[in-house]
């Protein structure tokens, strides 16, 4: 064995240069000197480069109703809302059944309007304190047709109505100089059997009513959708948090809350605006001696410069859009995370061409689906804008004839499959026996 990498000799040995070890002499086999003979003579030759691994693409997957929809399978859920709702066609007139409807209607304007998520199920407020019940079908071939109507007094105007995904409600009344405000909890007959002739619903069964002269009016209040014991209450002095029927906590303020949310995935957590512009955020489960007077328990200050007419946030994202009652329209950051040179928090995103001067009684409503906004202004314009910050100017306007009070986006969840319902928009207008109008898509 050769010796010219300075390696020892050893009789009955070989040394592997590329091992750096030795190994015994075999008369045959691998390690046999023939066989290392062998490999010495033979060329080295480089390892072939690795094999590239070919990467695809995921295939996208869309849902049938918007390939159907569009036919285009790279649009998202916003836009294709986005394009059906341009296709909105006219307002479809709808009468109230029955002469008791007719008469309640002819004096008394539409103050607030929901939407059972589940059930086609729907309450109208107005503002001589009635609540009109009725079962509806609603599709682009037979359009609006409404199956049932009963009408409930409550004394004084109705400020907010709010349905969850049980059989009860929420209802808020103003109150005036002879009856006092008061928030009822009321239970509805969500299983009813009904035919195209019926003119009878069984009114809601009253579970409980509470009511407080010191509060002053009952301007705003809300229902969690996880948990459907968790409800608030907007007054003139207090936000009060209730537990069932009972007030669990109750947060003292200075200015009037005439709008209020309970966070869609966290029930102890509620937003709400102010006649002072602040939009405060709370948590129940803080110590209520810990609440900032400009922020609540929230880690920014939101403020408009005008009155808070709406508010909404949408799922668990950390994005709140709000409006006032100077005509400005904004999304905010829960987190205070956008700020002005100056040092302030800022809106992430403003929205232009909402119309108000003085109401709080314009409609507003959020697709959350679609991340889409209506709202109503007091030119009597209904102004549709996407929340995803493409564009500050609405991308639909639809010409009403009246105000329009309340307004409210009906879609079916596939979630939640609901028979007899297709997209488009209630809207309630201020005319005299006609409050409720359909806007369906066409086509």
């Amino acid at each position: 064995m050769s010796n010219e990498h300075h390696v020892m000799d050893i009789p009955g040995y070989y040394y592997d240069a590329e091992k750096k070890k030795y190994f015994k002499v075999m008369a045959t086999g691998r390690y046999s000197r023939e066989n290392y003979e062998k490999s010495q003579n033979q060329p080295v030759t480089s390892p072939p480069p690795p094999k590239k691994r070919r990467v695809t693409s995921l295939p996208v997957y869309r849902s049938i109703r918007e390939t159907q929809s569009l036919g285009a399978s790279k649009k998202d859920a916003s836009t294709v809302y986005m394009g059906l709702l341009t296709r909105l066609g006219k307002p479809q007139k709808i009468s109230m059944l029955g002469m008791a409807a007719l008469t309640a209607t002819a004096t008394a304007r539409p103050t607030a309007l929901d939407v059972h998520p589940k059930h086609n199920h729907l309450l109208l407020g107005l503002a001589d304190g009635c609540v009109a019940q009725t079962l509806f079908s609603m599709n682009r071939t037979n359009g609006y047709q409404q199956h049932a109507l009963t009408l409930t007094m409550h004394g004084s105007d109705l400020t907010s109505i709010r349905m969850g995904l049980d059989d009860r409600c929420v209802i808020t009344t103003m109150g005036n100089g002879l009856v006092p405000p008061t928030m009822s909890f009321l239970k509805l007959d969500l299983h009813a059997q009904h035919k195209d002739d019926d003119q009878h619903l069984m009114p809601p069964a009253a579970l409980h009513t509470f009511s407080h002269t010191k509060l002053g009016s009952f301007w705003s209040c809300d229902r969690s959708r996880l948990n459907p014991s968790s409800t608030i209450l907007g007054t003139d002095s207090d936000v009060l948090y209730f537990s069932g029927t009972d007030v669990h906590t109750k947060f003292k303020i200075k200015s009037a809350t005439l709008a209020a949310q309970i966070d869609p995935v966290q029930p102890n957590v509620f937003l709400c605006g102010g006649r002072d512009g602040h939009i405060r955020l709370y948590d129940v489960r803080q110590d209520r001696r810990s609440v900032d007077y400009y922020r609540g328990h929230g880690a920014c200050t939101m403020k408009h410069k005008s009155a808070i007419t709406h508010l909404h946030k949408s799922g668990s994202s950390f994005h709140v859009v709000a409006a006032s009652m100077d005509g400005s329209l904004q999304t905010w950051d829960l987190r205070g995370q956008t700020t002005h040179p100056n040092g302030r928090p800022w809106p992430i995103f403003r929205f232009h061409g909402h119309k108000n001067s003085h109401s709080r009684s314009l409609g507003f409503d959020v697709l959350d689906a679609a991340n889409i906004v209506a709202l109503a202004g007091e030119d009597h314009v209904i102004r549709l804008w996407s929340l995803k910050g493409d564009s500050p100017h609405p991308f639909h306007t639809i010409s009403m004839k009246s105000a329009i009070p309340a307004l409210k986006f009906c879609a079916s969840n596939p979630k939640l499959p609901i028979p007899d319902r297709s997209l488009g928009l209630l809207a309630c207008i201020d005319e005299k026996e006609t409050p409720l109008q359909w806007l369906s898509v066409l086509g």
